[in-house]
């Protein structure tokens, strides 16, 4: 598979979002030190000052940060494309819900993140598509056909630094390997979808199996990164195959051991985490300084990510931040990582294979 040639960068696009106060936080007296200037894209914590490409505050619904943050790649990835979403912050700061990796909601749609709302779109699209070349004359059965969508899907987690395959049910770690421009998982299943209710059942089968536990500050804290990637192929008998790549990544929190209070293993997970998104940090650091190392081989993470930094894709990282003035260091720390990751420039290219 090869890319149309390009010499076009674009900026990583940031996003901030602030959720409410959480029940934990007002138990504890806790008050806000964080507002927003959602026309201009600021952020205010105390004196400080952030501009980012656009921010929401706590009263954004799930269905408005979708439209308005990430629901345009969707379109990208049809033209073939590579994009990433990517989900930041402290523990409990909302990544998940914002995400909805695996959150089961039942037909309360308004709660529902950024992953259904982009799966149930997907098919749409693809619906229209399918009736669109239908009327060029095209066949859509699948053995027969001259040109036809297929949606191909990957669920993966890395715990403790380790890559755990969420679609299988042993248990047991898997490889990366370089291949010259790309970063693989060997061993990583994947399995052709065509239906959202078949993706939906599979993506809660795998969160099911992601590595969670409960501490002081989030009784449901994840103990992995998670990758969740959808890939669009369409292959015709005169275009040759276009493919185009969605991840989403709902990274771990970034966490202090001191006010998790967590100890043995769920304490061995925190350092585990850290040290990853520490990587990561540095990776971002490299980019947007134009440094000639980029330290992408120190993290499973930053690996396997490697084209979504730098490289090959069009990339939203959204940064989720408590209000609560009891985390004020995280959130000025959260927002000074966001505000040196809009410096990141990538190059996305169409993915195509003329064969």
């Amino acid at each position: 598979m090869s890319g149309n040639a390009s010499t076009d960068s674009i900026p990583v696009r940031v996003i901030v979002r602030v959720r409410p106060l959480i029940s934990l936080e007002l138990s504890s007296g806790a008050g806000e030190c964080v507002t927003v200037d959602e026309k201009t894209g600021s952020v205010f914590v105390n004196d400080r000052a952030f501009l980012f490409d656009e921010v929401f505050g706590s009263k954004c619904t799930q269905d408005f940060v979708y439209s308005e943050s990430v629901s345009d790649l969707l379109s990208s990835s049809f033209n073939g494309y590579n994009t990433t979403i990517f989900a930041y912050g402290q523990t409990g700061s909302g990544k998940t819900y914002t995400m909805g990796t695996g959150v089961d909601y039942g037909n309360d749609e308004d709660r529902k993140g950024i992953l259904p709302r982009m799966i149930s779109d997907l098919f749409e699209r693809l619906d229209t598509e399918v009736e669109k070349c239908a009327k060029e004359g095209y066949s859509y059965e699948i053995h027969r056909a001259k040109s036809y969508w297929v949606i191909i899907r990957r669920f993966l987690e890395i715990y403790n630094e380790k890559v755990f395959d969420l679609m299988n049910s042993r248990n047991e770690s898997l490889s990366i390997v370089d291949n010259g421009d790309n970063v693989l998982v060997r061993g990583l299943s994947e399995r052709r979808i065509y239906r959202a209710a078949d993706m939906y059942a599979v993506l809660q089968e795998g969160s099911e199996s992601r590595s969670i536990g409960a501490t002081e500050m989030n009784q449901q804290s994840s103990r992995s990164h998670a990758i969740f990637t959808i890939t669009i192929c369409k292959i015709s008998e005169t275009e040759g195959t276009i493919r185009g790549k969605i991840n989403f990544v709902d990274l771990a929190g970034s966490e202090r051991l001191e006010k998790t209070k967590a100890t043995g293993s769920r304490a061995q997970e925190g350092i585990s985490i850290n040290k990853s998104l520490s990587t990561l940090s540095k990776v971002i650091e490299a980019l947007s300084t134009h440094q000639s190392h980029i330290p992408y081989r120190e993290s499973s993470l930053t690996r396997i990510l490697k084209d979504s930094l730098g490289g090959n894709a069009k990339t939203v990282m959204i940064a989720c931040v408590s209000p609560a003035d009891s985390n004020n260091s995280e959130t000025v720390n959260t927002l000074r990582w966001a505000d040196q990751a809009r410096k990141i420039q990538n190059k996305p290219v169409v993915n195509v294979d003329p064969k």
